[in-house]
Parts: C-alpha cells; sequence; structure tokens
C-alpha cells in the first residue's frame, strides 16, 4: 500500500495553519472540479486525492494520527501492523463498530452528471476506517451519502419533467461511470437498488449494493400530490365572471383549457388524466388540479370606470 504525502497533494507545509489549508484545498478544488474539466479523467483523480488531503488534514484529530502514522506506513505495514493497533481509543467514539460507516455531506454535482469521485484510497481507510467521519459541508446544496460496510447510500435530486416523462443520470463512483434510468412516476423518497453497484471488498472480493434515495427538485410552476399535479392559474376578473378559453402546459405537451362562467377566486377545475403515470402501472394517470387565481387590474381607464359605476349600481338594484 503506497504512503500518500498529503501535505505535498495540497502544496503546503507541516506547520501551516488550518486557514491556509482550507485556502490551498479551495484554490486547487476551483482548479480541478470535474464541472471545470469534464471528461478529464486526471482532473477527477486529482480532484479525489486534494479532497482526501483536505478531509485529514482540516481535522486536528485526523492530522495527528496521520502524522504520527503515515510517514512511516509503510515500514508500520512491513512488520504487520494494522489499523488497529494505533492507539484509537482517544478518537473513535465510544462504542464505534468495526467495518466502514462514512458521513458526507457535500456537492454531489460531483457524482450526478457532472463526474468526479467521493471514495478514499485504500490508505485512507486503513487509518481511518474503523472510526468513521463526517465530512463538512462543500456547498449550499444539502444531499448526504453514506456508505456503510459495502454498500453505498446516495440521494439523487430529479426534476418534476424526470418523473413525468423518464430520464437517464450519469452516476460515478470509484472514478467508474453508470447509467441510473429514473422509471416514470417515482415518487420522493423512493429508493432504486444497483445490485452489484456498490464497493468491492478488498479480502472477500464480494460487492455491495448501491442504493439510491430519489428526491424532488422543486418547480417553478408545479406541485406534486401523490399522482395529481397542482397548477395555480393566474386568471383575470373578467375569464372568471364570463369564462373563456387559455392554453396550460401538462406533462404530456399543452392543452386548452375552457373555464366556465361565474367562477370564485381559488376555485379549482380538474383535468382527468392530465396528471403524473402511475409509479410501475404507467397507463394509468393522475389528474391535473387549476387552481384558478383572480388577477386584477391595476389601472382602469375613464370609460372602464364608468362601466363599472354601471355595474355596480346595476348590482345594487339587483339586491334590493
Amino acid at each position: 500500500m503506497d504512503y500518500r504525502d498529503y501535505y505535498k497533494i495540497l502544496g503546503v507545509s507541516r506547520d501551516s495553519s488550518t486557514a491556509d489549508i482550507k485556502k490551498a484545498y479551495r484554490k486547487m478544488a476551483a482548479k480541478y472540479h470535474p464541472d471545470g474539466n469534464p471528461d478529464d479523467d486526471t482532473a477527477v483523480k486529482k480532484f479525489k486525492d486534494i479532497s482526501e488531503a483536505y478531509e485529514v488534514l482540516k481535522d486536528p484529530e485526523k492530522k495527528k494520527i496521520y502524522d504520527e502514522v503515515g510517514s512511516d506506513w509503510k515500514r508500520y505495514h512491513r512488520s504487520g501492523g494494522t489499523a488497529d493497533d494505533f492507539n484509537w481509543s482517544q478518537y473513535r467514539p465510544a462504542g464505534a463498530p468495526g467495518g466502514y460507516s462514512y458521513e458526507y455531506s457535500g456537492n454531489f454535482d460531483d457524482m450526478f452528471g457532472a463526474g468526479g469521485g467521493s471514495s478514499f484510497s485504500d490508505f485512507f481507510e486503513s487509518l481511518f476506517g474503523g472510526g468513521g467521519y463526517s465530512a463538512g459541508k462543500q456547498s449550499a446544496k444539502q444531499n448526504s451519502f453514506r456508505r456503510e460496510n459495502l454498500d453505498v447510500h446516495a440521494t439523487m435530486e430529479v426534476t418534476l419533467e424526470d418523473v413525468a416523462n423518464g430520464a437517464e443520470k450519469t452516476f460515478i463512483l470509484n472514478n467508474k461511470r453508470m447509467r441510473v434510468k429514473i422509471p416514470r412516476g417515482i415518487k420522493g423518497g423512493q429508493k432504486l437498488k444497483l445490485a452489484g453497484r456498490g464497493n468491492k471488498s478488498n479480502r472477500s472480493q464480494t460487492t455491495g449494493d448501491l442504493y439510491i434515495e430519489i428526491r424532488e427538485k422543486p418547480h417553478p410552476t408545479w406541485k406534486r400530490s401523490g399522482d395529481d399535479l397542482i397548477v395555480e392559474m393566474n386568471t383575470d376578473l373578467y375569464t372568471l365572471v364570463l369564462g373563456g378559453q387559455f392554453e396550460v402546459r401538462t406533462p404530456r405537451g399543452t392543452v386548452k383549457v375552457t373555464v366556465p362562467e361565474l367562477n370564485q377566486p381559488g376555485q379549482s377545475l380538474r383535468l382527468k388524466g392530465q396528471g403524473f403515470p402511475v409509479f410501475k402501472n404507467e397507463s394509468r394517470y393522475g389528474d391535473m388540479i387549476l387552481k384558478l387565481n383572480c388577477r386584477l387590474p391595476e389601472k382602469l381607464s375613464a370609460g372602464e370606470k364608468e362601466l363599472f359605476e354601471k355595474l355596480k349600481e346595476m348590482r345594487m338594484e339587483l339586491h334590493k
């Protein structure tokens, strides 16, 4: 197992401050981030290396372990030493089990579509694999990744258009790209299982599974309620009172909607079969529910105001 010089990877010295380490990481991460280097496997590996180095050097406890054992790792390993021989008690949480248990919060554009990698090296796992860790947030996106033993657990954000029409996403694990099919009608919170696509054991050569939990991205105009699609529709006073027609976009195209006369603001219209496909029963669809909101005129001409005054008088006479 090769020794990995985390200081050299980040280009910092052993006496660098936490602020200097963070500054160096941010500079290199911006340069090698997969978003800026699409289809560049070298950048993907470099980004993974600097992320691993930063994960250790930013944490005083991990850094202390690394400084104690890391530089002598080859001699230590050849002599039969293992990670369990090190005095972990002051670093492991009480009762922490063996095996792998990692928590990660970060920008998972690196894994879905944009490339990148999130696995750590055998060297890292040999030093820190027994106790687990919690990495810091790297972006405003609150996605999460967890690795337990050989199974991999991740989250994937999908749009409501993906839900309506189905889609394929690119997932990268251990520098390997795979295509993940998003079934039509799948709901947030449901999980996809990709058997045999998790991490591989170096000892038993067995492979875990990949579990992907679906999360729905907010949509600017659509809301979901089960298989139904809810849309807030702004219309004018005249259409609410007199009725009319307008076009609305559905998951399967644009349809023309007829509004009957004398609607109240907030009243709903139900369009049968214009919602989302039913998961695993794609011949069935939910409904679209249009909530009609009234948009009043901001200004009135003299003629319009006169007509409204006459209408007011007529209504008052009618209700005497």
